[in-house]
């Protein structure tokens, strides 16, 4: 091995000069503009990361009479976010659902926003919900 090392030494003394120094450069060059590019996606990425800290996400809503007898209406709440906030008035007609006739039911959202995780909120019908 010790050979081979010494043809390369061998070989890499005999290139002129100006080339080794084009060569360099180049490798500089393009090690400064991957490094750039690197910083330049973790600032983007920093960037995405914080604005989802601030944002609403619904992980489950279920309307009924509460202790494990909810219909889930996940996608109906999902619906009214809008701008990062949900106001609704809670009910059969805009849930599009009556699971208990007749029974005066409730809304259960299980919630995420900002440093809040798993936030819970009840609101019985006809009543507002209002996140965050």
């Amino acid at each position: 091995m010790s050979s081979l090392v010494l043809f390369l030494i061998e070989k890499w003394r005999s290139v002129p000069t100006d080339w080794l120094v084009m060569v360099t450069v180049g490798i500089v060059g393009f090690l400064l503009m991957f490094s750039a590019f690197r910083i330049s996606r973790q600032r983007e990425n920093l960037a995405s990361s914080s604005l989802n800290l601030g944002s609403l996400v619904v992980h489950y809503a279920g309307y009924g009479l509460g202790a494990g007898q909810y219909r889930d209406v996940t996608g109906q709440v999902k619906g009214f976010i809008k701008n990062g906030k949900i106001h609704m008035r809670v009910g059969p007609e805009s849930l599009q659902c009556d699971p208990y006739r007749g029974q005066l039911k409730h809304l259960l959202v299980i919630y995420s926003h900002g440093n809040i995780e798993g936030g819970k909120k009840r609101i019985k019908d006809e009543q507002l919900l209002e996140l965050p």
